[in-house]
């Protein structure tokens, strides 16, 4: 509530999920490292796949190729480079998308595309996260 007040001319506040995943990393390090005097170290990580558990709702029932890049201040890994589109169709329950391997640290971004109707990308969507705080279970969003 004070964030929103303070913050955001809509009152609204952290409303994205990635917005809140930050608020939940620095509540994580407030908790964990600061009491500690401990630093937040860089961690470096291995994207090896990345699945979807459900499919997002677009024109897909006729398929469509989706790929997604991976990059933080500067483009890492796209998908296409390596012929690894998905055809995806809204039938389906879940997609895997597998990666060469792409070591990340820091912020990342990683954004899915589609081909829109007249043939142009379109974003289908995005998210953020930080490595600092990935476990070795890997990372839910």
């Amino acid at each position: 509530c004070f964030y929103g007040m303070s913050r955001t001319k809509n009152m609204k506040g952290v409303t994205i999920p990635s917005q809140r995943r930050y608020c939940y990393y620095y509540e994580q390090y407030l908790r964990n490292y600061v009491p500690r005097n401990l630093p937040l170290e860089e961690k470096m990580v291995k994207i090896v796949r990345i699945r979807l558990q459900t499919i997002p709702k677009f024109n897909l029932s006729r398929g469509s190729d989706v790929w997604f890049t991976i990059s933080n201040e500067n483009l890492l890994y796209d998908s296409r480079k390596w012929n690894k589109t998905v055809t995806l169709k809204s039938s389906q329950s879940f997609a895997e998308f597998e990666c060469q391997d792409v070591v990340v640290t820091d912020d990342v971004l990683i954004e899915f595309n589609h081909e829109g109707k007249i043939k142009k990308k379109e974003k289908m969507f995005q998210f953020w996260f930080n490595t600092r705080f990935i476990d070795q279970k890997g990372v839910v969003i």
